[in-house]
């Protein structure tokens, strides 16, 4: 008998289909539903253990692909980064032709962050399940 890999507190196994906020509807949701699990698990690594599964590149890229664009000031404050790290990052990964900002239609004063359309087509392609 293979042992059922459970991942967080709500006792759902791998696959299973969730009704939480931000979680894929069905099972089998495809990458975005593998992309939720990572962060979850990185998140719980880094809880139970203090130990992180993701760095923090991707942890900003995942987070922002689930959530299909983030404020950068809400980025900021989940990279666990400090301020001129975080902003080095974002810089890395613009230069490098992965993230893009968007002024934020809501409010003039702050922009969102996007993931490159092929840089999560390639992810995905990797990812799917």
């Amino acid at each position: 008998m293979v042992p059922v890999q459970r991942f967080g507190t709500s006792g759902r196994t791998r696959g299973e289909a969730g009704s939480g906020e931000g979680e894929a509807a069905e099972p089998g949701a495809g990458p975005c539903g593998t992309i939720r699990r990572l962060l979850e698990l990185d998140r719980e690594l880094r809880l139970a253990f203090g130990t992180s599964l993701l760095s923090h590149d991707f942890r900003l890229i995942f987070q922002t692909i689930a959530s299909s664009s983030m404020i950068v000031k809400d980025a900021s404050v989940s990279s666990l980064l400090s301020g001129r790290a975080f902003h080095e990052l974002l810089k890395r990964l613009e230069t490098g032709g992965i993230i893009r900002f968007q002024a934020n239609p809501d409010d003039r004063r702050s922009k969102s962050i996007m993931v490159d359309e092929g840089f999560v087509d390639m992810l995905k392609a990797h990812l799917d399940d």
